[in-house]
């Protein structure tokens, strides 16, 4: 299995993980484990689709291995087979470790001899645990290819544009190499709607506020007949702020009317 089947299997399974897990939570279990050999025997695609895998055990077993190697998932063993490990995930752990703050008011000295965490008021009174399911769309799209209605342009201006945006993508944004179908749509529009004598390209970075108030807006010179090139910290810039803002696994807790955001998602998404 390749590096990449590798972490898109342990996203999924992470994901299984969490929701079992939130299951309980929301009953109130909050000291919960799991074992490996539960998520072997009990993981199914996101999709609906039947594990395709020729063997599962070790597959699952290897996305439970890189899970503990991230760090994503806390052990309370030592044994070497995944299928024996007890475990709870990183978020779970968060969630346990809010239900269990408690007040700590100590007014005078003689008090602190006395005083008893245990006997404290909780500062959490409930916990609510969300797990969403992580989709992205396919990336499959190469840049050449939708950039070929401004490459194929009658206009010299045009092309030397796309090939100076191919080039900044070649060398500076590896993620732009290969797009989704939505991106090519959006590309296409904005190159139709360009205007080379006052261009101006605007965009808004993938997750974040669609308010117009709160959109960030971009601008990029395309060149004109009388200049022999374009700022190409400028292009990888305008570039690279579309290219930002993938999308992330919701995992949230709320407690007290407070909604935490602990950071767990896998690395290099």
């Amino acid at each position: 299995m390749s590096k990449d089947a590798l972490i898109r299997l342990a996203d999924e399974v992470l994901t299984f993980i969490e929701q079992r897990e939130a299951e309980q939570i929301a009953y109130g279990v909050y000291d919960l484990t799991l074992t490996g050999r539960e998520v072997i025997d009990g993981y199914q695609p996101l999709d609906g689709s039947p594990f395709a895998g020729e063997d599962r055990t070790a597959q699952i077993g290897a996305a439970l291995q890189y899970l503990a190697d991230e760090v994503q998932i806390i052990r309370f063993d030592k044994t070497s087979d995944p299928a024996d490990w007890v475990f709870r995930s990183r978020i779970c752990e968060v969630v346990r470790l809010l239900t269990k703050l408690r007040q700590r008011i100590v007014r005078t000295d003689p008090e602190k001899a006395s005083h008893r965490i245990s006997k404290s008021k909780r500062l959490v009174e409930d916990v609510k645990f969300h797990v969403a399911a992580r989709r992205v769309p396919r990336r499959d799209i190469p840049a050449h290819t939708c950039l070929k209605p401004l490459l194929d342009h009658n206009r010299e201006e045009s092309r030397r544009t796309a090939e100076i945006l191919l080039e900044v993508i070649e060398g500076e944004l590896p993620k732009l190499r290969l797009m989704s179908g939505f991106q090519r749509r959006a590309l296409e529009t904005i190159l139709q709607a360009i205007e080379f004598e006052q261009p101006v390209v605007r965009a808004s970075a993938a997750g974040q506020p669609h308010h117009p108030d709160q959109r960030q807006r971009y601008q990029a010179p395309a060149p004109a007949s009388s200049q022999s090139s374009v700022s190409w910290q400028r292009v990888r810039h305008d570039l690279g702020r579309v290219a930002e803002g993938q999308g992330q696994r919701s995992r949230h807790a709320w407690s007290g009317g407070k909604k935490a955001h602990p950071c767990c998602a896998l690395a290099g998404d």
